[in-house]
């Protein structure tokens, strides 16, 4: 039985200085089976970095040799520009110079690779092709925080791409309407004072799944638990507001 795409959620803040594009994008990719994490991460910021009105995911892009992954068309379907990720071949980006007026590359590849072949054969309008590298190692480290719903900062200026950091929607229980501190109190695990409760929770993170489980370890009579400090002994200091009290909390 073949196996279906998996969908993600991404959302991406982007800023473009160089085209002046701010904006924020929620996106659902499906990643195909034979797709790898790398190329279908360098498509889905693609999408981003050459956002404009009439860009979409091209239907046959991955395995087609005369569509492109991403694509710009007018609203009388003319094509503006072909979008291709990774290494195409030069017979390829010949191809696509001819289609279309503008034509852009995104790799993670080697770009000496990439010039090598481009210098295998005469590709039309080579020079006017615009190529994008997007380092791997950052690629990377997108692949391992890839949740369902992942969020990623993007930003583009003088000609640099510059990675931005990923976040992860985390699933648990609400912890409470102001988190003032959080202190490391093992592996995988962290103290939480939170307001207008008055609380003190230790918050068990499992990175199996992006998940987190709550035991609340002081309740306080002040709204506000803004400082913490664990002790050797395992007990805790907490500070307060707004009285300012000090409390010595031992759990159990």
């Amino acid at each position: 039985m073949a196996l279906g795409a998996t969908i993600y959620r991404i959302e991406i803040g982007l800023s473009d200085v160089d085209r002046s594009v701010y904006e924020t994008l929620d996106l659902r990719v499906a990643r195909h089976p034979s797709e790898s994490a790398r190329y279908m991460l360098t498509r889905t910021l693609a999408y981003a970095l050459s956002y404009e009105e009439g860009i979409a995911f091209s239907k046959g892009g991955l395995s087609s040799n005369d569509e492109p992954p991403l694509a710009v068309h007018d609203r009388t379907g003319l094509l503006l520009a072909w979008i291709d990720v990774g290494s195409p071949s030069a017979e390829r980006l010949h191809r696509a110079s001819k289609a279309a007026p503008r034509v852009e590359v995104y790799t993670y590849a080697n770009i000496a690779q990439l010039r090598k072949e481009a210098a295998s054969r005469a590709i039309h309008k080579v020079d006017a092709i615009d190529v994008w590298c997007l380092d791997g190692a950052w690629l990377d480290s997108i692949e391992a925080a890839l949740d369902r719903h992942t969020k990623i900062d993007l930003t583009r200026s003088d000609g640099r791409i510059l990675p931005g950091p990923v976040f992860t929607d985390l699933t648990g229980p609400k912890l409470g309407d102001i988190l003032w501190v959080m202190k490391p109190a093992g592996r995988d695990k962290f103290l939480v004072g939170t307001g207008p409760d008055g609380k003190v929770q230790e918050v068990t993170f499992n990175p199996k799944d992006s998940s987190y489980t709550v035991r609340e370890v002081a309740d306080v009579a002040e709204t506000q638990a803004i400082a913490l400090l664990p002790l050797k002994d395992g007990s805790l200091l907490l500070g307060t507001s707004p009285t300012g009290a000090l409390y010595l909390c031992k759990d159990g």
